[in-house]
């Protein structure tokens, strides 16, 4: 019989954490790209592949990244130091850079505009990005 599809990852949530509800949603990466899906009981992702090999490569990388996901759910937020301040200062600098070497007009800075007014309302500068088809990933 032949695969119609991608094989898929499902993962439930760890017993510790049957309980706290899970609604919310958790980055991981999947063969080369980045994927946001649901953290619920039952995370499910494609692997994006039919190839057995390639799914057995994937399923560890991105069950690695799951692990380390609830992990940081037990956890909970932690605070920033100023290193790490620093640190996201100089992503978010570099890719503003990058996006201006690429269009050095006017249209970068209404991007910057639109970034500095998604912070004020309480966005995070990947959704402001993303919304103007940019990420924080590369220029």
């Amino acid at each position: 019989m032949r695969r119609l599809a991608c094989i898929t990852l499902r993962q439930r949530a760890p017993a510790d954490l049957k309980d706290i509800p899970l609604d919310g949603r958790v980055t991981i990466p999947v063969g080369g790209t980045i994927r946001t899906v649901k953290a619920v009981a039952t995370v499910k992702v494609s692997l994006d592949t039919k190839d057995p090999a390639e799914a057995k490569r994937r399923h560890r990388e991105t069950d690695a990244a799951l692990h380390e996901f609830w992990q940081r759910f037990r956890q909970g937020p932690q605070p920033l130091t100023n290193k790490h301040f620093q640190a996201l200062a100089g992503i978010l600098y570099a890719r503003l850079v990058g996006m201006m070497d690429s269009e050095p007009g006017e249209g970068i800075w209404k991007a910057v505009q639109r970034l500095n007014k998604g912070k004020e309302e309480g966005l995070t500068a990947g959704s402001v990005l993303q919304s103007m088809n940019c990420s924080l990933s590369g220029a």
